[in-house]
């Protein structure tokens, strides 16, 4: 039975005339031969050669590598990152309660984060709970007699 396109096409698999099996891919049998041997032996390269190889392919590399979305984003997430934990640092951890708990009761010594850890929270409150600052002047009720 010869199969021809058609039959081959609109019949059932287990119906079909098997295909000849493929040869198993050998290097030694590849009838496309490499023009050059890879990776180039550098010690039979003259050293003009070997420049020029080294920045061709350094080169591409460094094109093929290159992620400018990828790297800027990481650059931001880890600026970030530093930013925030500087941040909590400094104007969030209360470092001589820190200290008392480590040494176990009261310490007598500086922090050297104590004065804009307590300006941050000074703020903090003022803003969030309408406190007003205590160098500020009272304001004098309006005179209403008409």
């Amino acid at each position: 039975m010869a199969s021809s396109w058609r039959t081959s096409r609109w019949l059932p698999k287990f119906l079909r005339s098997p295909e000849p099996a493929k040869p198993y891919y050998n290097i030694y049998m590849n009838p496309y031969r490499a023009k050059r041997k890879w990776p180039p032996d550098l010690s039979k390269l003259s050293w003009r050669d070997q420049v020029r190889f080294d920045r061709k392919y350094r080169r591409r590399i460094k094109m093929v590598s290159t992620w400018p979305v990828w790297n800027r984003r990481v650059k931001l997430a880890q600026w970030l990152i530093l930013g925030s934990v500087g941040f909590y640092m400094v104007c969030i951890v209360d470092w001589k309660t820190e200290m008392e708990i480590k040494a176990g009761g009261p310490v007598t010594g500086y922090s050297p984060f104590q004065v804009p850890h307590d300006f941050f929270w000074d703020n903090w409150r003022r803003v969030f709970r309408g406190k007003k600052p205590s160098n500020s002047t009272p304001e004098k009720p309006d005179d209403q007699s008409t």
